[in-house]
């Protein structure tokens, strides 16, 4: 039996999700989806009003329930912690690549048009500019990183599929240690952990130095199992390459790309003009 707009809503408001009507992703009519957008901001107010946060705009909220395949309570609990993030470090619900430009130029981050073989968006650190850069704060670079998750979620595939992170260690030592506080580390880690309606499918770490090597092994076997397997470390580029293909590996980590970044960051510049 096929499933109609008024049963998600039913289900929805039931259970607050439509996982027992169906794992598939569900396409909704324009008013249904509205529908469920104002039931998640009602949601949201009743529950931040003695917090006094700010309440993400519609499109947010929109956005949050179609990734989350229109689960009202996964939904409530990213958006819950997305506000009380930005909140607690001060930064803007919006963020802006002409704000941020400076950040964007440093090549920490590079967002990739293209998509590995599962077709998840490709975002990648280059841990090597984070010794080298002196112009901005870490705390800039990390939300410099936000921004470009803001920016890849606006794709669909992203939206369905998620993304991956290459984390290229190349040329780099027990000196990056240095360039985290605590409060980075802290401020790191609340960024990612389920406060933006974007799903982190997998973390490929890239030319890790021996010294690295042995730790970050020895730190996956602390977390749990599902987080530990989306930590993986790279041996070569073939391993690479059976995960991406090699037309969408940056040339810097052996692959045929070549980033063109400075020409990126104008575009985005541009787009907000």
């Amino acid at each position: 039996m096929p499933i109609t707009p008024s049963d998600v809503l039913e289900e929805v408001r039931q259970f607050g999700s439509v996982k027992e009507l169906s794992s598939e992703r569900l396409e909704l009519p324009h008013q249904e989806v509205l529908a469920l957008v104002a039931e998640l901001r009602s949601r949201l107010e009743a529950k931040l009003a003695s917090e006094s946060l700010q309440i993400p705009d519609d499109d947010s909220i929109q956005l949050t329930l179609d990734v989350w395949n229109y689960d009202l309570v996964e939904s409530m609990r990213i958006l819950e912690n997305f506000c009380r993030f930005r909140t607690e470090a001060s930064w803007p619900y919006k963020l802006s690549a002409r704000q941020l430009e400076q950040a964007l130029r440093s090549n920490v981050h590079w967002l990739l048009d293209g998509y590995d073989r599962n077709g998840r968006g490709i975002l990648v650190m280059n841990a090597r500019y984070l010794a080298s850069d002196r112009t901005c704060s870490m705390a800039e670079l990390q939300m410099m990183g936000a921004f470009l998750v803001e920016r890849a979620v606006t794709r669909r595939a992203v939206r369905d599929n998620g993304l991956v992170m290459l984390y290229d260690m190349q040329h780099t030592g027990l000196a990056l240690l240095a360039q985290f506080s605590l409060r980075d580390i802290l401020r790191g880690v609340s960024m990612w952990k389920d406060a933006f309606p974007c799903k982190i499918k997998r973390i490929f770490l890239v030319n890790v130095p021996a010294v690295f090597s042995w730790s970050i092994r020895a730190a996956r076997t602390l977390l749990a199992a599902d987080m530990a397997e989306r930590i993986v470390l790279m041996e070569g580029l073939q391993e690479l390459t059976a995960e991406i293909d090699e037309e969408h590996v940056p040339s810097s980590m052996g692959g045929k790309l070549e980033v063109q970044w400075d020409e990126r960051v104008d575009q985005l510049v541009a787009e907000e003009e």
